[in-house]
């Protein structure tokens, strides 16, 4: 058997897709955890939190540019 050499393409690709698994869990994480401080009642905040759980990325990045922090509206 001759020895094959590694493909390259496919390790990048395996670590952007390790970028985007880690991203998705600090960025879900960071989303859930500001999400008492958001003017919400109960029934949006368990909306909320279904769709910063089930869409990856982009549904908590759709959180927290809906809700900034209260540190960015102080200035």
């Amino acid at each position: 058997m001759e020895m094959q050499g590694i493909n390259w393409a496919m390790v990048v690709f395996q670590l952007v897709n390790l970028a985007l698994v880690v991203a998705w869990v600090v960025l879900m994480l960071r989303a859930l955890g500001k999400i008492d401080e958001a003017p919400l009642s109960e029934g949006q905040r368990l909306v909320w939190a279904v769709v910063i759980v089930t869409v990856p990325v982009m549904g908590a990045s759709a959180f927290m540019a809906a809700y900034p922090s209260k540190m960015n509206k102080a200035k």
